[in-house]
Parts: C-alpha cells; structure tokens; sequence
C-alpha cells in the first residue's frame, strides 16, 4: 500500500511538474530523491538537489548515488536545519 501511495504521489507529482522550469529535491541523495531528482532532469527541468548525506544508513550508497546523476542537476551538501533565514 505504501509503494501504491508514493507512486500516485509521484505520478501526480511529475504531471504538475511539466510547466515548473525550476526545482528543489530535498534528501536527494537518498533512495526516492536520486530516483525523482534523475527523472525530473529527463523531463528538462532545471533541478537543484540538497542532501546532507547524513549517517542513517550507508553514507557509501548516497556518495555513490550522487556521482551517477544524470547531466544538468546541482548537488549541495547542505543541512537545512543550518540555514539562516
């Protein structure tokens, strides 16, 4: 059920998506993010990812995620709770 959610989500997602040229992924060096992150950019949209690649699993599996980007996404190793507003 929880696959079924997030795939209707993103599906939605993607389809609300074909008029926004600019786009932030949090947490893209995770799982889902990589994944999300890579198919926006298919779609030509100008993506941004942050991730602080934290230690909640395997920091070897996001670092290796992040070099196999796709062409035209930007990385930041960024907290967000360190950012000032």
């Amino acid at each position: 059920m929880f696959k079924t959610f997030i795939i209707i989500i993103t599906i939605c997602f993607l389809s609300l998506c074909s008029s926004i040229s600019k786009i932030l992924i949090t947490g893209g060096a995770g799982f889902i993010g990589f994944h999300l992150c890579n198919r926006l950019s298919k779609t030509k949209q100008f993506v941004v990812c942050i991730d602080n690649i934290n230690d909640h699993y395997n920091t070897e599996y996001k670092k290796e995620r992040v070099k196999n980007y796709v062409n035209g996404i930007i990385f930041e190793n960024v907290d967000i709770c360190d950012i000032k507003i």
